[in-house]
């Protein structure tokens, strides 16, 4: 797992939360009070090319969606848009950031997020309309 402080309990430790998110009692959390996309990063020192694992928890969500990707020009998933546990396969590129990104309106909860190198041999939940990006 190269995920660093994914369960929030060091607190902001090795995020960049970007206003509105906030981080405290152990989840990373916005509001819905952002009036563009925003994200919550970390400088995972991701491999261009190589596929990665990312696990991560979403609770509280009342509205909107968020992304994740592997790199800042690595195209992002599908938008998650409602409470679970979600598992999905990255390709990273770009600089090597794990990014989640709200959109304007998402309003929610993240935590447990695990980063693994390779595609890890575990169920992958799909929402609607997403596809693996090779």
């Amino acid at each position: 797992n190269t995920a660093i402080n994914g369960d929030f309990t060091a607190g902001a430790t090795g995020w960049t939360a970007n206003a509105p998110w906030a981080i405290g009692a152990g989840v990373a959390s916005i509001d819905g009070s952002q009036v563009a996309n925003t994200t919550l990063e970390q400088a995972a020192g991701l491999v261009a090319g190589q596929l990665y694992t990312v696990t991560f928890t979403l609770s509280g969500v009342s509205a909107g969606g968020l992304t994740v990707q592997a790199g800042n020009t690595a195209t992002p998933t599908a938008a998650y848009t409602a409470n679970g546990t979600y598992t999905t396969v990255l390709r990273a590129n770009g600089n090597g950031n794990l990014i989640f990104t709200a959109d304007p309106a998402f309003a929610g909860t993240i935590d447990n997020i695990s980063i693994q190198a390779g595609a890890v041999a575990t169920p992958i939940t799909y929402q609607a309309g997403e596809t693996l990006q090779n």
